[in-house]
């Protein structure tokens, strides 16, 4: 009974164990709390309830004491610490709340046990508690805390970097440049790295969040502190192992961290740096090689592997970013910098040396197993050698003295130098694999036949024959070789030469094969034995036909110049307005005095010619333009106005042909990522993908900006290449023109304003700068800031597809025009759909001077009922003599009410906002009404709302005025003081007109010269420039008293093809650019005395040389403008024309060649530029007038066809030139259209072209092993890939610059020889017309909006393989693709817009670009489709074919023709592309 009892007892105490814990774990549930920084702090005084504790109130020292378990507890709350009998802890901070003291939950263990962790007994500690680390100084009990305070940094917290070195007593090590600083104490030492947003630990590379220099102090993301508090916490460091610190043996070398913690590499540009190794990476096929001295290394990224010599070294891990390859930490020891008796590594393959095991002649007879075979396994058995071409990238087997090479670039092999074929082999891991049947070429006698222009070769290979005799004999011509110890002769029967019909195999006696050549003529031959085989040279004679040269192929048509139009001579100046391809042609009068200016938002030019009229208001634009989108005309009593519209903010040219006669012509803009926007009040220009300032407007430390007067230079770093040298020209009223000039990374731009401005920098983004022109005459001042909110990639709120931005904006400019007509000056933040960063509308408000700043938005709410007006201030008390924000948007939403009748939601303070915050004058921001309330919605977008909206605003805003000028005095005038104020103003006009007549009078007398100018203007031919407008007026640039400035002359002659500045003794600017057409000829005969028709692209080149000069500021030049036109030369005319407040001459070399600079040559006082027809443009063909530079090459492969990878060409060879980027090919060479191999002549030549991608191109010839090669070299202006393709028509070098941000791929399908479908229509239109419309539409809109484009193609031209794009795409970083296609179909009844996509991020990027283009099209949705499409097979970036419509449905095929469809089409694509790339960014 008694057990019994006993194990009932023991069952209940086990069943009650549990209740107790989970009892003791919430026993604090019930008692009062509150929660502070996301700590929970709980209220003492219920803890002692739940311990039944009396606590004591000490007044004297702010502290709670109490008696737990025999232990004395005192909690006090002026130090946060908690006394233990003798010892002292901290919890946390102790908080007083409405006067009870609260401690962190994490202190209730002080009832429990294991709180030792929390004990100070150091004089310095630091603890990490909920989150916060806290730094505590114990000193005769003068107890100090301080923590790490958290700063939130466009909505994200940071810590100052500053701040936690002051926390751990560490003197902190900055860059001057402000790159970086750097942390250390005894154990470790810590980089925060700027630019680059990596944290360096003892030489271990860590990628993070922003790091942002800001106010001369750093700061880094919060989330970092866990990891820093364990580096420089020392209880963390003792407890936790660091696997970042690097190990003695690793400090000399940066190790990085890829996707494996434990895996440590190294850069091996740095070791290579470090060790005195000399690196180069190959990108084609991406390897690198390490060499010094005698030592060469392999790197095989690929397959992991590192080689040297015949050596092979496995296991380890190979990484390349960036063209920087990085291998495992271990793998130093290959190359002798660790050290280790031994490479343990049992997977580390080290092929033996081929003089290890030595096969005897009896090995021969093994039979070779079936399949591949490492190629040293082969040569084992064969007797034969193997060793590595590490320049040609080849394994090559002798045998026999015969090499066998196998070239694991193309996969080829070739005996000696002639190619065999019928055998292969792979290249697997960085081994080279044959197949057993080789043994087959190698163990047999073979003739192989390879042909040249002046012989054909024959190679008679055998291992075992030798030649007898050999002798031509003639009636018929033929050579006959007696061979020996040969049993057979295979593969005779198929070889024919040039210059040899046949060669016939005889049987003789005694084992002797007879060989007979029968000769097409008496040819002469050459025999020897070389390298194992027999050698047969036999050589033309005589008239054999050969091949035109490539310069009598081109099939070169010369281009047409100007057509001269006839005068118009009718009365009262009437202008006869001519539009040509991308050309204005104007004929008139007398255009004397004719202006013209660039005017943004839509890009134009506007050309005004005084006294002039016109008939036509507008005017028919040529299909093929392809920068004029509309050419318009208006007049007015001055004169007449011709307006063009640009397809973006392209160069212009104005030529003065005659003095009737003006030309003007459109070329594409050359500054890249740059634009400027001048059609609202606001004025600036934005830079994409650069960031000079911050959001605050503070400009970046290493910009440097200096004024002088009217000329602004702004120098900056721009290490990715972002901008492109150049000039832009304005001529409105505030810039005349815009010049960016680089010097590697630095870029200098300098601004020629027309008058004196201020810059105000902003970067509200990283990816962008804008810099605004504020002038200093403060023509704005006491304006009315109108600033609709949102705009451009910000649309506020979307409700059923309407953006806030669009309606702000509407409502905005009816406020404008009410306004000025009530004589209240107007400043718009913006008039067109365009973001402008907040800080950016606030400062620029506060810069102008403004008088009042009223934001314009509209309201959203998730509770769709909610509807009314509110206005939005800044808190501030009223103030009887001063207009406060506050009283503004009283009187604002007193006026809106009033108006509109609609809810008063009355004033609402909203201290946060920053256009309210940061504006100096009295600021509102009005919610005209709620979006999401379906009601406000439409009349939000109603005409007649929201000119109601404008008037309640207007009102409200006249009122304001009227108030702020009463509560200055200005209405204060009355009968009483108005003598007295009549007299003071009298007084003032009498002393302001004796200033004018004392300055006039100061004036005259220190420019007396001005009575005594003698100067006449020069007859020279040539030309003197006459102007001392180009002194400078700035005095810190002043010249020596007295001194006379004589005027130096710049004389430009033009003799023998060569440009001569005279006077001038520094190089000029200039540029070429190369336009061609590229007519694609269909089956005909190409040549008199062709046989058969054939295919061929003919190729019509033409040049435009632009020179700059920018004259020396400190003299003043003579020159006369006149144009030279040349008698018998390459050029037809050299135009000058002079930009005097500019300080330059601009001249244009003007042919109808294909010209290019050839010789540059500058003395002291001269400088000279021969000029020469490009002689090797039959060969190849430039393009540099689009988005995509490439070079056009006809008939000659440069690689394998739809296989880039394998090239038949040199890549980037060594020529001594570090800067300079070399190719070297064959001059004979396979020709796919000929279907044989031809011999290309080229002439040695150097060009200059200057364009942003290529200084200049060099031909030179060169004999390698008696084989003639051409070696083409460039000197790169920016990091530029080249990018092979070739098809059986011609190959091509593309130019890609893998630095362009954001950039957007558009891809007109097929083009030029590959029409794509064609229409069933009675004019038959083919799909590559229409895609190339559709996309270049796209492309317009794109660059409107500020994107960055590629286009596949701008001309009617066939690109090559549709992989080819996906490449280019890639090597350009692109970030999306999206090709365009039309549809076809056997039934005529299909329709509709279809969107392809392939793999799982394309999709979300089909889904938007489908809703797009459906809702602007109104055309059927046919939805999405997957397909494995060639075109996205290698594409990295989202990815999306459109089929735009039926070709083969009548309807759809006939409204497809129409350039108002395609128009609808593009807006769609546009649309989706933004509003996908907005939620790329979002989700970012």
């Amino acid at each position: 009974m008694i057990k019994k009892l006993l194990r009932a007892l023991l069952i209940l105490i086990l069943l009650l164990i549990p209740f107790k814990v989970i009892a003791s774990q919430d026993i604090y549930s019930n008692c009062e709390y509150e929660i502070i920084d996301d700590v929970r702090y709980i209220k003492l005084s219920s803890v002692a309830i739940v311990h039944k504790l009396t606590l004591q109130w000490s007044d004297s020292d702010k502290s709670v004491r109490t008696t737990y378990n025999d232990k004395n507890l005192i909690f006090s709350t002026n130090n946060d610490i908690v006394y233990i009998n003798d010892d002292m802890y901290y919890f946390g901070e102790i908080k007083l709340i409405k006067g009870y003291t609260y401690v962190p939950q994490n202190a209730t263990v002080i009832f429990n046990e294991g709180y030792t962790a929390y004990l100070l007994d150091e004089p310095v500690e630091y603890k990490y508690i909920n989150g916060i680390v806290t730094k505590i100084d114990v000193e005769k009990n003068n107890i100090t805390t301080s923590v790490i305070k958290k700063y939130l940094i466009n909505q994200i917290e940071y810590f100052c970097i500053d701040e936690l070195a002051q926390f751990f007593n560490i003197e902190p090590v900055k860059a001057q440049n402000s790159d970086y600083i750097m942390l250390m104490n005894n154990e470790h030492e810590v980089y925060f790295y700027v630019q680059s947003d990596n944290i360096n630990l003892n030489g271990t590379n860590i990628t993070t969040d922003n790091i942002i220099y800001m106010d001369n102090r750093y700061y880094a993301p919060n989330n970092l502190l866990d990891f820093l508090i364990e580096t420089f916490v020392t209880d963390y460091n003792n407890n936790t192992d660091n696997p970042t610190t690097s190990s003695e043996d690793e400090s000399l070398y940066t190790t990085y961290i890829f996707d494996d913690p434990s895996v440590k590499y190294v850069s091996m540009k740095q070791v290579s740096d470090i060790a005195g190794y000399n690196y180069q990476w190959y990108y084609m096929n991406r390897y690198a090689v390490i060499e010094r001295d005698n030592d060469k290394f392999f790197i095989l990224v690929p397959s992991s592997i590192i080689m040297k010599d015949d050596l092979l070294y496995k296991g380890y891990s190979i990484k390349e970013d960036n063209d920087i390859v990085y291998i495992e930490y271990r793998a130093l020891e290959v190359f002798g910098l660790i050290h280790k008796d031994d490479i343990e590594d049992p997977s580390n393959e080290v092929l033996p040396d081929e003089d290890d095991q030595n096969p005897s002649e009896s090995d021969l007879g093994t039979k070779l197993p079936s399949g591949y075979i490492p190629i040293r396994q082969f040569a084992e058995y064969i007797n034969g050698t193997v060793m590595w071409d590490s320049e040609n990238f080849s394994a090559i087997l002798t045998h026999k003295d015969t090499e066998y090479t196998f070239d694991t670039r193309n996969f080829k092999i070739y005996v000696n130098e002639i190619e065999v074929h019928g055998y292969d082999f792979k290249f697997e891991d960085g081994i080279t694999h044959v197949n057993t049947s080789l043994e087959e070429l190698i163990s047999s006698t073979n003739i192989l036949y390879k042909e040249y222009e002046e012989y054909d070769l024959i190679y008679i290979k055998s291992p075992t024959a030798t030649l007898k005799t050999h002798y031509p004999l003639s009636d018929p011509n033929r050579i006959v070789l007696d061979i020996g110890d040969c049993d057979s002769v295979n593969n005779s029967e198929s070889v024919k030469g040039q210059f040899f019909n046949s060669i016939r195999v005889l049987n003789e006696p005694d084992n002797l094969k007879r060989i007979v050549f029968d000769l097409i003529s008496k040819n002469n031959y050459e025999i020897s034995k070389t390298k194992g085989v027999l050698e047969v040279k036999v050589f033309k004679t005589g008239t054999n036909n050969t091949q035109p040269s490539s310069s009598e192929q081109s099939g070169i048509v010369p281009g047409s110049t100007i057509n001269d139009e006839n005068e118009n001579t009718k009365p009262n100046n009437k202008a006869d307005i001519k539009v040509e391809t991308d050309k204005i042609i104007v004929n008139t009068l007398d255009y004397e005095n004719y202006e013209i200016k660039r005017i943004s938002d839509p890009n134009r030019i506007v050309l005004f010619i005084p006294n002039s009229f016109s008939d036509i208001k507008e005017f028919p634009i040529k299909e093929n333009s392809r920068y004029i989108k509309k050419v318009t005309s208006y007049y007015s009593d001055e004169g007449l106005y011709i307006e063009v519209e640009l397809s973006n903010q392209c160069r212009y040219e104005i030529i003065e042909i005659s003095e009737t006669k003006l030309v003007m012509d459109i070329y594409s803009q050359k500054i890249i990522n740059m634009s400027y926007y001048n059609y609202s009040d606001r004025k600036y220009i934005n830079i994409t993908g650069l960031s000079l300032a911050d959001q605050y407007g503070v400009v970046n430390s290493n910009v440097k900006v200096a004024k002088n007067e009217m000329i602004t230079t702004i120098e900056f770093i721009d290490s990715n290449y972002r901008l492109t040298a150049g000039v832009l020209y304005v001529n409105d009223d505030f810039i005349e023109k815009i010049q960016v000039k680089r010097i590697n990374e630095k870029v200098i731009m300098t601004i020629f304003a027309k008058q004196k401005i201020d810059l105000y920098f902003n970067s509200a983004r990283t990816s962008y700068t804008n810099i605004n022109f504020i002038p200093e005459n403060m023509t704005y001042s006491g304006s009315v800031v109108i600033d609709a909110g949102h705009g451009g990639y910000d649309p506020g709120a979307v409700a059923s597809s309407v953006y806030e931005s669009n309606i702000n904006l509407k409502i905005a400019l009816k406020v404008q025009a009410i306004l000025e007509n009530n004589n209240i000056n107007v400043f718009m933040m913006r008039k067109t759909d365009e973001y402008v960063g907040l800080y950016e509308r606030a400062h620029v408000a506060n810069l102008i001077e403004a008088s009042l700043f009223v934001s314009i938005h509209s309201n959203a709410f998730s509770n769709s009922a909610y509807k009314g007006i509110m206005t939005l201030v800044y808190p501030s008390s009223v103030q009887s003599n001063k207009l406060s924000g506050k009283q503004f948007g009283t009187v604002l939403q007193k006026n809106l009410i009033k108006a509109t009748s609609a809810i008063d939601r009355g004033v609402i303070d909203r201290p946060n906002l920053i256009v309210l915050n940061s504006t100096k004058m009295p600021a509102s921001l009005v919610e005209c009404g709620f979006m999401t309330n379906a009601e406000e919605l439409v009349a939000l977008q109603s005409e007649e709302y929201q000119n109601i909206l404008a008037q309640g605003i207007a009102a409200g805003i006249i009122e304001a005025l009227r108030l702020k000028w009463k509560q200055r005095g200005f209405m204060d005038f009355n009968n009483d003081n108005s003598d007295k104020k009549k007299k003071i103003v009298t007084l003032v006009a009498v002393l302001l007109i004796l200033c004018i007549v004392i300055a006039v009078i100061i004036f005259l007398i220190l420019n007396n010269d001005l009575w005594n100018n003698k100067d006449t203007p020069s007859n020279t031919p040539s030309g003197t420039y006459s102007d001392n407008s180009l002194v400078p007026t700035d005095s810190s640039e002043s010249l020596p008293t007295n001194t006379t400035r004589i005027p130096k002359e710049i004389n430009i002659r033009y003799e023998n093809d060569v440009l001569i500045f005279d006077g001038l003794s520094k190089e000029c600017e200039f540029t070429t650019l190369f336009d061609s057409s590229k007519d694609y000829i269909f089956s005909e005969y190409r040549n008199p005395g062709d046989t058969k028709p054939t295919s061929w692209y003919e190729i019509d080149n033409k040049s435009v040389i632009y020179f700059t000069i920018l004259l020396d500021q400190y003299n003043t030049y003579q020159f006369d403008e006149n144009s030279i036109f040349p008698d018998n030369s390459l050029v037809q005319k050299v135009e000058i024309k002079k930009n005097v407040e500019n300080m330059s001459l601009d001249i244009k070399l003007i042919t109808d060649r294909c010209i290019a600079v050839s010789d540059i040559s500058t003395t002291q006082d001269s400088a000279s530029y021969s000029l020469s027809e490009v002689k090797n443009m039959d060969f190849y063909n430039y393009s540099n007038v689009y988005s995509r530079k490439f070079f056009f090459i006809p008939e000659y492969q440069l690689c394998k066809q739809s296989d880039s990878t394998v090239i038949y060409y040199e890549d980037n060879i060594d020529d001594g030139q570090n800067d300079v980027y070399s190719i070297r090919f064959k001059a004979n060479a396979w020709s796919s259209l000929k279907g044989r191999n031809i011999n290309y002549e080229l002439d040695e030549e150097k060009i200059y072209i200057n364009d942003g991608y290529i200084e200049y191109i060099e031909f030179i010839k060169e004999e390698i092993g008696g084989v003639l090669y051409y070696r083409m070299s460039f000197l790169f202006q920016k990091e530029l890939i080249l990018y092979p393709n070739a098809n059986s028509l011609f190959s091509t070098l593309t130019l890609c610059d893998p630095n362009i941000e954001n950039l957007i791929f558009i891809d007109a399908g097929h083009g030029g020889h590959d029409p794509g479908t064609e229409s069933r229509t009675d004019d038959k239109f083919n799909e590559a017309d229409i895609n190339l419309g559709i996309c270049l539409k796209v492309e317009q809109l794109l660059l409107e909006k500020g994107y960055n484009v590629y286009m596949t193609r701008n001309e009617d031209i066939y690109l090559g393989f549709a992989l080819e794009r996906g490449d280019i795409a890639n090597l350009h970083n692109a970030k999306l693709f999206l090709s365009v296609h039309v549809d076809s179909y056997t039934e005529e009844s299909a329709k509709g817009i279809l969107s392809i996509w392939r793999d799982d991020q394309d999709k979300p990027f089909a889904q938007v670009i489908q809703k797009n283009i459906v809702r602007t099209s109104f055309a059927s949705d046919r939805g999405l489709m997957w397909q494995s499409l060639a075109v996205h097979g290698r594409t990295e970036c989202p990815a999306v074919t459109i089929e735009s419509g039926f070709i083969t449905n009548p309807t759809e095929s006939a409204k497809l023709k129409t350039d108002e469809y395609q128009q609808r089409i593009a807006q769609g694509i546009a649309d989706g592309i933004i509003e996908y790339i907005n939620i790329i960014d979002n989700n970012e």
